[in-house]
């Protein structure tokens, strides 16, 4: 058995060629990665050791991941949401261009390492988390298929990450605006002033909305309503257009404002100055724009409100995702353990000491 290098006219990949009853075979690996290659040889020689590799079976076309992924999303269209169907597809490819374009049959636990080292490279615990499960199912699905006899991904555990606070505290809410309040007074110009002080509008805003940072910065007339008192967001995410009360304040930065609004700021700008801000006021690493999205559900749920509401005011579909944005802070969980306070759960006057 011998690895061996085939051109393609997308580039150099490998293949094994080996002797089977007298004639000679060529498995095709279909992976530019040497090492992995090499891998899948010494599985494949194990294997024959072991008496478990079958010839026959090789010696048939069998499926490569980009077969059966295409197979896969054929057939569950318009039985999932679109959006977890975008996630799954994003996932695959993804796998692919780690791994190769194999097929699933060659797939082995050393294989699914490879690939778990390289994403936790790339993302961080909790996402690596999520793509885990996608291809812990989808690959169950290929065991059901009858292409794979186990799960490769079965011996993958997921990543155990401390929770992070992903909102800002009383404190920080109140420093977040001195970095931009000292620009805004050095500023040289009109234009830069203009910028800082209307960045510092836009955090109102996503702390007083709960906003996406693309929805606030796409706001226009017509989805400002002064007489209902309400901002009408149009489809981003999900398929669904969502009404948010305004606040006394943000109302007054939206009369402030018209009708041009944010018009004059981009993603990038917000992002960078928030950024800024951040590192000068020393917030936690993990602290992004998002954050004030983040800092909004978690007022709410601090305030007593249901997280039903919550999730509706963020537009989720799914109630799950809010969970995750508005993790109970400590001090809500403080104030709940204190109103127990003062409080009896047993008779006193049973003479018992």
């Amino acid at each position: 058995m011998k690895l061996k290098k085939v051109n393609k006219k997308y580039g150099v990949t490998y293949a094994l060629d080996y002797y089977h009853q007298g004639r000679r075979h060529r498995l095709q690996l279909n992976t530019k990665n040497k090492r992995l290659a090499i891998q899948i040889m010494h599985k494949i020689q194990d294997d024959i050791i072991r008496d478990t590799f079958h010839f026959n079976s090789t010696e048939k076309k069998q499926m490569r991941l980009s077969e059966y992924f295409k197979d896969y999303f054929a057939r569950v269209t318009g039985t999932k949401k679109e959006s977890t169907l975008k996630g799954e597809q994003i996932y695959t490819k993804t796998l692919i261009k780690v791994i190769g374009d194999v097929y699933l049959s060659t797939i082995d636990k050393r294989t699914v390492e490879m690939w778990r080292a390289s994403r936790l490279n790339q993302i961080r615990p909790t996402s690596f988390n999520i793509e885990l499960r996608v291809m812990k199912m989808l690959f169950n699905r290929a065991v059901e298929d009858g292409h794979v006899e186990s799960n490769p991904f079965k011996f993958i555990r997921q990543i155990r990450s401390d929770e992070q606070r992903l909102y800002l505290n009383e404190n920080e809410r109140n420093k977040l605006f001195d970095k931009p309040k000292e620009l805004v007074i050095i500023a040289t110009n009109k234009r830069r002033r203009m910028i800082h002080y209307n960045f510092m509008l836009f955090c109102e805003v996503l702390i007083g909305t709960g906003m996406r940072r693309k929805e606030a910065l796409s706001i226009e007339p017509a989805h400002v309503d002064f007489d209902k008192n309400v901002i009408t967001i149009e489809k981003i995410k999900g398929k669904r257009i969502r009404e948010i009360p305004m606040t006394v304040r943000v109302r007054e930065i939206f009369q402030e404002l018209y009708p041009g609004f944010f018009k004059g700021l981009s993603g990038a700008t917000v992002s960078h100055k928030f950024h800024e801000a951040a590192v000068a006021i020393g917030l936690p690493k993990n602290m992004k724009l998002h954050s004030l999205r983040h800092t909004f559900a978690t007022l709410l749920i601090e305030n007593g409100y249901d997280i039903k509401i919550v999730k509706e005011l963020l537009g989720h579909e799914d109630i799950r995702i809010t969970e995750i944005y508005a993790k109970v802070s400590s001090k809500i969980m403080r104030q709940a353990v204190s109103s127990l306070e003062g409080k009896s759960f047993y008779r006193r006057d049973l003479g018992i000491q």
